[in-house]
């Protein structure tokens, strides 16, 4: 399946059920779906939708109820209706639920009670209102479900900022992003369980080349299992970097010759590369330039935002007034019969945050990461710390801690669960809807793999490097963008440089994102992004925008599209 919503009969006349349901399922519609597959009981009503233009199998019926998978599931070497067979006849779903790979919402009912339940990793976007009346994989749905619509003032700069909101909460009051560790017991009366799981393994001890050894066999057997799965039928991303180049090693170390595509214009590095390893190889490749694509028209562009939108349920990380690469991207990757394998996560494998090995305290990582802005395009009510305070809390919730200090693992642990379930979250739940995708290094068995290896192995990219040459050194012969191969560890100007990074001041990186900004030319903006554009579809000077942000002050054009969008989100939902 490719989307779902449930809407509860408590505290709803039978008229009020029909409209909201009618709502949902307009929304659904909208953002490309066909029919769905309705279940009805004196609880509530559930709304199966089938993936968009991908025939597949994502349900079966038991003796005393139904299994159903939206996303990707992967159990006992099968995906689908037959991985939930196999799932079903464990004795134990929890311990089953262990040894599921892919990123899901598994809503299984048995009797009179009905559960939903998400891969170990939460990996797969479920939205509720506050009171779980509404539940579903679309925040739009939800958002359409609601009597009244009102902005979420944090939640607005998270987005902006960072192109995800963070935590459990979205940019409008009273949508929820279930937690991690969450599930919902949904009959009689929707309720949220919360398991408590530790985030952070016991870190390694032995050598590096152990380490590595065992965490490319875990990855091994991964991709091995996809593989099979789907008889070699694997679409992947190539490009000058380290994740794409290990899991293509991978998967030919297994027997598998992924499809390959690249992204972007044609001189860029991660295109000359990619052309490269294929042309070397044999290896056929697809190059897909968005600058290539046919301009929007002026009258075609209220269609063209509104598809997005729709199409992306919403808040897509780069804003809606953008190409419409997205869709030729999905058409390609998504091929009936084909998983779409995504590298995004793999940095969970080096040093992401370019941080020596000690602890940090919880302001100073948000200095850290999340300070992309400049408090100069806010309104006056914003407040710096303020923004910080937010964020910490959120941070301590996912920890479970009121500590003010953060260790180093403690950190890691933020890489997947906090950065990633937040940006990669969103993205598995919009592909899903398209066809079978997974992230293999977004997966709960290689990301804990992944966290007990100690930091000083993730230095410079070593521990990745040393995995790549392991699986195919062939292909770690090649250029990369980082101006060396894979080869051999990093070369000394290389680790010279990181060293510098990882010795700046914390207090120096919260600065300069707003000192660049201020010291350099403002970003050109494209033309769905000049004011007769906007002005097609939204007021040209996003007065609902306006009361957060200084509109003429914003000068990144990634930003500026984000509050567009956030505009148009709130036009479409009539917001107070």
């Amino acid at each position: 399946m490719g989307g779902f919503c449930y809407i509860s009969k408590h505290g709803r006349s039978p008229d009020q059920l029909a409209t909201t349901r009618e709502a949902t399922r307009q929304q659904f519609t909208a953002s490309g779906f066909g029919r769905p597959v309705a279940y009805d009981d004196a609880d509530g009503v559930l709304d199966f939708y089938p993936k968009i233009k991908y025939p597949c199998s994502n349900s079966i019926l038991l003796p005393d109820g139904f299994a159903i998978v939206v996303g990707t599931f992967l159990y006992g070497n099968a995906v689908g209706a037959e991985a939930l067979r196999r799932f079903t006849r464990a004795n134990d779903p929890d311990a089953a639920l262990s040894d599921a790979g892919g990123h899901f919402v598994l809503l299984l009912r048995r009797g009179a009670k009905t559960l939903l339940l998400r891969d170990r990793v939460g990996a797969f976007e479920v939205y509720s209102d506050d009171t779980l009346g509404v539940i579903s994989s679309s925040f739009l749905a939800v958002a359409r479900s609601l009597r009244r619509v009102q902005p979420n003032r944090q939640e607005i700069y998270e987005y902006v900022f960072n192109g995800v909101s963070l935590g459990d909460t979205t940019p409008v009051v009273g949508i929820q992003r279930l937690g991690f560790g969450e599930r919902i017991v949904i009959d009689p009366m929707p309720m949220v369980i919360r398991t408590e799981r530790p985030l952070c393994p016991a870190l390694r001890t032995d050598s590096v080349e152990m380490v590595a050894h065992d965490v490319l066999g875990g990855l091994l057997d991964y991709t091995a299992m996809l593989g099979r799965v789907f008889n070699g039928r694997i679409k992947l991303a190539l490009t000058g970097g380290y994740d794409s180049r290990l899991l293509l090693g991978l998967f030919r170390r297994n027997g598998v010759l992924p499809e390959l595509f690249v992204y972007g214009p044609a001189g860029s590095q991660d295109v000359l590369v990619a052309r490269q390893i294929a042309a070397s190889e044999g290896l056929a490749i697809r190059h897909i330039d968005a600058t290539t694509l046919p301009r929007v028209m002026p009258d075609e562009i209220p269609g063209h935002v509104a598809a997005k939108f729709h199409r992306e349920d919403g808040l897509t990380s780069s804003g809606i007034f953008a190409s419409d690469v997205d869709l030729v991207q999905r058409a390609d990757r998504h091929a009936p019969d084909y998983l779409h394998v995504n590298g995004g996560g793999g940095e969970v494998l080096r040093n992401f945050f370019n941080l020596f090995d000690r602890g940090v305290s919880l302001r100073q990582f948000v200095w850290l990461f999340y300070s992309q802005y400049d408090p100069a395009i806010c309104d006056q009510d914003f407040k710096p710390a303020s923004y910080e305070d937010a964020i910490c809390v959120k941070i301590s919730s996912l920890l479970g801690t009121d500590e003010p200090r953060l260790d180093r693992s403690a950190v890691e642990c933020l890489y997947p669960y906090f950065r990633c379930r937040s940006w990669y979250g969103r993205e598995n739940s919009v592909n899903n809807r398209f066809g079978y995708s997974v992230m293999p290094y977004f997966d709960r068995r290689i990301v804990d793999m992944a966290l007990s290896v100690p930091i000083s192995y993730k230095h410079f990219g070593n521990f990745e490097a040393q995995m790549i040459r392991a699986a195919d050194q062939t292909l770690a012969a090649y250029p990369s963008n980082y101006g060396h191969n894979f080869l051999a560890d990093a070369p000394a100007w290389k680790r010279l440089a990181a060293l510098a990074n990882y010795a700046r001041p914390l207090t120096l990186r919260r600065l300069t994102f707003r000192l660049k900004s201020r010291l350099c030319a403002a970003e050109p903006m494209s033309a769905l992004l000049a004011p007769e554009s906007i002005g097609r579809v939204v007021a040209s000077n996003l007065p609902r925008m306006a009361r957060y942000f200084r509109i003429p002050h914003v000068r990144s054009s990634l930003q500026f599209n984000r509050i567009a969008t956030l505009e148009y989100l709130f036009d479409q939902l009539h917001a107070a």
